[in-house]
Parts: C-alpha cells; sequence; structure tokens
C-alpha cells in the first residue's frame, strides 16, 4: 500500500503512537479539514458512559473536541457492540455542528458519517494505547501520511502505564 492519499479512498489505514498495529478513518466521508488535525480529547469509557453524559447541556465540548469511546472491543470474538456510530452531542447540533472527529477502538463501520477513526489496535481492553488517554490529551490525525498521534511524552506514558498496573 502506497503511502500517497488519494482522494477517492473511502477508508485510511492509520498508524502511529495511538494505533501501533493500525486503524482505520472514514477518510472519504468527512470533513476534509479532519483530514489533518489535532485537538484536545473528551474521553468516554464504553458506552454506557457515553449515554450518560453525551447529551448533557454541561458536557465540556466544543466543535473542536476529539470524542474518544474506548473499552468497546478486545477482539472480533468478543460479543461487544459492533456496528454503532458515535453520535454528536445534542448541544453542537443546536450550534449547527455537523461532523467533528470521533475516535474509537470500536467497530463503526455501518455506513455512519464522517471523520470517524475506529477499530484503535490494540484495544484499550488489550491495555493498548488508548487506554492511557485522558480528557485534555491532544490526538493529532494526517491521512496524507497515515499516522495518528497521542501527542503525549513518552515519559508521561510510561507514568501512566505503571500508575494502572
Amino acid at each position: 500500500m502506497s503511502g500517497t492519499f488519494h482522494a477517492k479512498e473511502a477508508l485510511t489505514v492509520l498508524r502511529g503512537n495511538l494505533a501501533p498495529k493500525g486503524c482505520v478513518m472514514n477518510s472519504a466521508s468527512c470533513d476534509p479539514k479532519f483530514r489533518v488535525y489535532a485537538g484536545h480529547v473528551l474521553v468516554f469509557d464504553g458506552w454506557d458512559d457515553l449515554e450518560a453524559r453525551i447529551d448533557r447541556p454541561d458536557l465540556g465540548v466544543t466543535p473542536d473536541t476529539i470524542l474518544v469511546l474506548r473499552s468497546e472491543w478486545a477482539d472480533a470474538s468478543d460479543g461487544g457492540r459492533k456496528g454503532l456510530s458515535m453520535p454528536i452531542p445534542r448541544k453542537l447540533l443546536a450550534q449547527g455542528v455537523r461532523d467533528m472527529l470521533r475516535i474509537t477502538d470500536g467497530d463503526c463501520d455501518d455506513g455512519g458519517f464522517g471523520a470517524i477513526v475506529h477499530r484503535i489496535a490494540p484495544s484499550a481492553c488489550q491495555r493498548g494505547p488508548l487506554s492511557l488517554v485522558r480528557d485534555g490529551d491532544v490526538i493529532a490525525v494526517d491521512t496524507f501520511v497515515r499516522s495518528i498521534r497521542l501527542e503525549v511524552s513518552p515519559a508521561e506514558l510510561d507514568r501512566r502505564r505503571n500508575e494502572a498496573a
């Protein structure tokens, strides 16, 4: 597979310190601004957490926020929810926001529209780097060089990894 991005590609495989084994971005269906993008994250730990908080009026989210949903998928046999699209918060929809970057270790291949990065591997359930992401961290995506990076120092990631052990 070439490292060159082609505008007609429906899916782009990304790799980096957040997804050492790769992940997939629905690049053709997203707003072009998300093809090279960096922003602060808001983390949800599973669908129950997402459903409980996503539409709260006091949710600390802006149109530039990257939504992260983790711990949804360990492997193909885990029986977890598949094919669900991550919603945009209701308060942002009311402001006219129709797309925002959303990242998950789950499977969002149901034809969902927008800037969705899914199937982060290894998953948070497998103690992958996604398990170390905290609210306010910065994630950078670049579909042209096919990369996804968690902009946190290796020393801080080691500290978090040791803290979780």
